[in-house]
């Protein structure tokens, strides 16, 4: 274990010798790494980054989408680009409700787990991957050729 915290104070040039949380923190990453459960552990990580990602990415679309609406003014176009399965929602409901608004933030992190899922293995990824990109490019299309009366 020592010679692993001296390459981390080589490598950071912070003493971890001296605090207890990272010294902590790398003890559970080397014993989960090395444990029986590894795989498992490492699906978790890719499953958290995933989620993690897509909710960053979603919020920042979103901040995008809601600034271009101009709060009715302006254009609904990256809402239609980036929220597809929401807009189309706006058929049923006939506005753009606080449901919707949460089903729109969940998307992107719902699209991170589906990748992080399959993050361990090459082709699965690419698989998932395109399915995403299949199913949003779809939902978009018919978004755009839908007639959403107001939007």
């Amino acid at each position: 274990m020592s010679w692993c915290l001296e390459e981390l104070h080589e490598a950071i040039g912070y003493n971890v010798a001296g605090s207890r949380a990272p010294v902590f923190c790398l003890k559970l990453l080397i014993t989960m790494t090395q444990s029986p459960n590894r795989t498992r552990f490492l699906r978790f990580l890719a499953c958290a980054a995933g989620v993690l990602g897509g909710a960053g990415l979603g919020v920042i679309l979103a901040f995008l989408a809601t600034i271009s609406a101009g709060a009715g003014h302006g254009t609904y176009t990256p809402a239609k680009l980036f929220f597809p399965y929401t807009m189309l929602l706006t058929l049923v409901d006939g506005r753009i409700s606080n449901r919707l608004i949460a089903l729109a933030l969940i998307q992107f992190p719902v699209y991170g787990f589906l990748i992080g899922t399959a993050a361990l293995n090459k082709y699965a990824v690419w698989i998932v991957i395109g399915s995403v990109a299949i199913g949003h490019a779809g939902a978009v299309a018919f978004c755009f050729s839908a007639n959403l009366s107001g939007f």
